[in-house]
């Protein structure tokens, strides 16, 4: 039992942002790449201004900007993404 709860954990940790790729330092991505971004855990801060613009951090140093479809909806994301997230530094201006 023990062993297969190590397993489990080695390939959940192995899944962690699969699927998505990583954009380019600097780069513009659309909100579907970056909720996706943000989703898989590959995010370790956010920053929104007033007229939806965000840049979004990568774990790996990298930023990225994005514009959101409506007001918060970055943070709302954020949320629902939960325990991957949890760490996620949250700015607004």
């Amino acid at each position: 039992m023990r062993s297969l709860v190590l397993i489990s954990l080695l390939i959940l940790s192995a899944c962690r942002g699969a699927g998505v790729e990583l954009p380019e330092d600097g780069e513009r991505v659309g909100w579907e790449q970056a909720e996706a971004l943000i989703l898989a855990g590959e995010v370790e801060a956010v920053f929104q201004t007033h007229s939806l613009e965000v840049t979004l951090t990568l774990n790996n140093g990298a930023q990225v900007q994005t514009t959101e479809p409506s007001i918060d909806l970055v943070f709302r994301v954020a949320q629902e993404c939960g325990t991957p997230c949890a760490d996620i530094l949250l700015v607004t201006e």
